[in-house]
């Protein structure tokens, strides 16, 4: 399963003070990384009233995502940063990474052009001389390599889990349209019992197609459209807590409480005869 997260620009809209809209945001990025999220949209909420909040979101999410020895280059200093240094680690590969070079080890870096030639800084207090495509200012993927005794870097592609990309987009029947995943998957407590709905979900979550799982905020999803817009586009409407014993469930709580559920569906899809399928 390639997941995709969408969250609604309103996530933050009931929260008062920076420090508590940055925390909440922060845990957000910490349930993607924990399930391996490849993509986490934030999405307009047609009956939202404070626009700027998707951008707020996006950048702390990218600030959290991003390694902490490429963050001063990256991120000047700014007001939507303020809080940032509440922010849990994600502790995701990329951030693993120690002042000695290892060869054959993968980093993130900015390019930097020097003298006419690009050269990377990838967090060890030097540049080291680059071999790839780019530009001043972008941000790469490498891998260490040593010649003559010294260390140089190549453009390379992770082959661990990486972190996500962030993008703020228009609404969320949009970002189907646009993104076209292989499966969309709309939270409510108004959606079909997870039970009812485990044998297609398993399937879904086993197979190595995109999924984005689109979750609600004080608003549920089907206030901000029509069930039938939703299902225009194939949505599977779910409820994944049952049964829930407050009013309203938190953002960050259900992305916890179904990412959870969606991963031991993997697991039984997986495990299942003919496992891989987007079953019945």
């Amino acid at each position: 399963m390639r997941l995709w997260i969408a969250v609604p620009s309103s996530l933050i809209e009931d929260v008062n003070s920076k420090d508590e809209r940055t925390r909440k945001i922060g845990m957000i990025a910490r349930a993607a990384a924990i399930y391996r999220a490849e993509k986490i949209f934030i999405f307009r909420d047609p009956l939202g009233e404070r626009p700027r909040d998707a951008e707020f979101i996006a950048r702390v999410l990218e600030y959290a995502a991003t390694p902490p020895y490429l963050r001063r280059k990256l991120f000047p200093i700014a007001d939507d940063l303020e809080k940032v240094g509440l922010l849990h680690p994600l502790g995701i590969p990329p951030h693993r990474r120690s002042k000695e070079l290892k060869p054959g080890e993968v980093r993130e870096a900015i390019l930097e052009l020097v003298g006419g030639r690009l050269y990377a800084d990838v967090g060890v207090g030097r540049l080291l001389e680059y071999s790839g495509h780019g530009q001043a200012g972008r941000r790469v993927t490498v891998i260490v390599k040593t010649r003559n005794g010294d260390y140089f870097c190549e453009e390379a592609s992770p082959t661990e889990y990486w972190g996500y990309s962030v993008s703020a987009v228009d609404t969320l029947p949009k970002l189907v349209r646009s993104a076209r995943p292989s499966h969309f998957v709309v939270t409510s407590r108004h959606g079909a019992p997870l039970v009812d709905a485990w044998r297609r979900l398993s399937g879904i979550a086993s197979s190595e197609e995109s999924v984005l799982m689109a979750f609600g905020s004080r608003r549920g999803l089907l206030e901000m459209h029509e069930r039938e817009e939703y299902e225009s586009l194939g949505a599977l409407i779910v409820n994944f807590i049952p049964g829930q014993g407050v009013e309203t469930v938190r953002t960050e709580e259900a992305m916890i409480a179904t990412l959870s559920a969606m991963q031991v569906l993997r697991e039984i899809g997986a495990a299942a005869p003919g496992a891989g399928g987007n079953g019945n």
